[in-house]
């Protein structure tokens, strides 16, 4: 059942969490490198000090379980490979023995690297749609200070006709006829 799940799975045996199940989603992250029968840090032992090998730990400890959403994992696919960072939805369930004890792990997941760059993709290219509309607004509105500031009578003229839309304020006064 677990081989043709759609997702990835392993147990995780004992406290010092031994791959005791991997099935093929699982392995596919790890082409290169024999999990089966190590402990998690031997295995992957980017993972030593992560996030996700602390919460397996406190599920196998606590017995609660842990859902987490678009997790950042670095993983080297092989032993010396370099790191990727991989997002991941999943779920880390206790396992117990026939006398109802914790004797292990299960993890449940899903990879969500592509749905998570390109949301920030997506927020990135807002950021940047939205640092140009305000751009674009501090420079109208030095335009516009520009036109206030003029000592001159200004009006602005928009389409083929050209009749008066906005009239600008004279700021310094028109000197008298005849002088």
């Amino acid at each position: 059942m677990f081989a043709q799940a759609p997702a990835a799975i392993c147990i995780l045996a004992g406290p010092e969490l031994t791959y005791e199940l991997v099935n093929p989603i699982y392995q596919q992250f790890f082409p290169e490198r024999q999990l089966l029968g190590k402990p998690l840090r031997e295995a992957l032992p980017e993972l030593a000090d992560h996030a996700a090998y602390h919460t397996m730990r406190r599920v196998f400890e606590t017995g609660e379980p842990l859902w987490q959403q678009a997790l950042h994992v670095p993983l080297a696919r092989t032993a010396d490979g370099v790191l990727e960072d991989r997002y991941f939805n999943y779920l880390q369930q206790a396992r117990y023995d026939e006398q109802g004890r914790i004797d292990g792990v299960l993890v449940f997941g899903f990879e969500v690297t592509d749905l998570v760059q390109a949301r920030q993709q997506a927020e990135a290219l807002q950021a940047q749609v939205l640092a140009a509309a305000e751009r674009q607004l501090q420079e109208r509105e030095a335009f516009y200070q520009i036109f206030a500031q003029t000592p001159a009578a200004i009006c602005v003229q928009r389409g083929p006709s050209t009749a008066t839309s906005t009239p600008m304020r004279r700021t310094r006064p028109s000197s008298p006829a005849g002088s």
